[in-house]
């Protein structure tokens, strides 16, 4: 087809991926929410039939799903220590996880906790939560996106800016509209070689989402198995008289199209 009629034809598949992504993970992030409310609503109910073990297990249980209110209420109780031990570590950790998700309350029990927690101690908390926050990110969790994002930028010291942009570069895809703000901000802290490598990142880390996400699309838009995403990279990938999708005279941002390559 004519090189003009092709490229409005690639926009509009590129236009339609994009709104569903957004409303795939819009959709996500509903429901999740609606769960989680219905299952605090049952811890509370279990402490208050006195039965303390069974419904500090669902706040645990809670608290790796990142659900925040969990998270605050378990670190409350194993800082104060009166329906289970004391567990000043663990407390640090879902403070800082409700903290970064949002939970301001939790900023007194961090602060507490750090006149009793050794240095070392804050630093492998630090490292674990990270870890958690990444392991969440990966599997669609759009809270804990942000959340790493802000340990990155607020809560390690010096900031690591690199990958605080990586991971609201991140958000910025998968449609949280308020962190593009911050990523804006951040970029003007990078130079050309700290923001290759930060964007280089959003796109290694982004693609098992992306991929995981056109699989579905794949069942919707394609009954003939037809592969929607091998027609949709094709395209950005292909040339038009040796032009790639980020060539003479397009439009389309950089990370989008070596997105679409790696």
């Amino acid at each position: 087809m004519p090189c003009r009629i092709k490229k409005i034809f690639i926009f509009t598949k590129f236009i339609l991926c994009f709104s569903l992504i957004n409303f795939y993970f819009f959709s996500y992030s509903i429901a999740f929410s609606d769960v989680s409310k219905k299952e605090i609503d049952n811890v509370y109910e279990l402490l208050q039939q006195k039965k303390f073990n069974e419904g500090v297990e669902q706040l645990k249980a809670l608290s790796l799903k990142n659900n925040i209110d969990a998270q605050l209420l378990y670190s409350k109780i194993l800082f104060t220590g009166d329906i289970t031990p004391q567990d000043f570590e663990n407390s640090y950790l879902w403070a800082s996880s409700a903290l970064l998700g949002g939970m301001k309350s939790s900023q007194n029990i961090v602060e507490e906790l750090n006149n009793y927690l050794t240095e070392k101690q804050t630093d492998d908390i630090k490292n674990r939560l990270k870890l958690f926050f990444e392991k969440r990110a990966l599997i669609r969790d759009k809270r804990a996106i942000i959340q790493i994002a802000k340990f990155y930028e607020s809560y390690l010291n010096p900031p690591d800016i690199i990958n605080a942009y990586t991971w609201y570069n991140i958000a910025v895809a998968v449609g949280i509209k308020t962190a593009k703000i911050k990523r804006n901000e951040l970029l003007d802290k990078l130079n050309e070689e700290d923001l290759l490598k930060a964007q280089t990142l959003s796109i290694k880390l982004f693609k098992p989402v992306l991929l995981k996400f056109f699989s579905i699309i794949n069942e919707i838009l394609s009954p003939n198995s037809l592969t929607f995403i091998s027609l949709f990279s094709s395209d950005f990938t292909s040339t038009c008289k040796g032009e790639t999708a980020i060539g003479k005279g397009s439009r389309f941002p950089r990370v989008i199209s070596t997105s679409i390559n790696a």
